[in-house]
């Protein structure tokens, strides 16, 4: 099968402090911040930070208490302009296989309701499959 039919796998580990990408083929990573700049008709200005100064509300995607999260939409849309600003450049590109592993302090059980909501913004972000798991950083990503 040629390369460019290939569904990518992809690896997300999200923290308290953001999440990061990483493209397990090509061993390419982009990382953001948790949070959205927008301005008053609630367009998007800035994804991460430094925010741009035109953002009159700065959304976040994860609450305080990690790994709950605070706006599934805002989760899902920096999720999702990380998978394009990955991607870029293919002119042609099959949905992704997306891992998603939390990597949070004193969270040593996944509860359905928190999968499932990571589940979901996978699937908003256009994922063909999406698992989630717990666990410190894999090895080899």
């Amino acid at each position: 099968m040629p390369d460019f039919l290939r569904s990518r796998q992809l690896y997300l580990r999200v923290t308290a402090d953001g999440f990061r990408l990483k493209d397990l083929q090509k061993k390419k990573t982009l990382s953001s911040r948790p949070c959205l700049g927008v301005d008053d008709e609630n367009i998007i200005l800035s994804i991460g930070e430094p925010a741009c100064r035109k953002a009159n509300t700065i959304l976040y995607a994860l609450c305080e208490d990690a790994p709950f999260l605070n706006d599934k939409v805002v989760a899902s849309k920096i999720v999702a302009h990380l998978i394009r600003e990955l991607l870029k450049g293919r002119w042609f590109i099959p949905s992704p296989v997306l891992l998603i592993q939390l990597d949070f302090d004193g969270l040593d059980k996944l509860t359905d309701e928190l999968k499932a909501d990571w589940e979901e913004i996978g699937e908003c972000c256009g994922a063909r499959k999406t698992i989630v798991m717990l666990g410190r950083k894999l090895s080899d990503a």
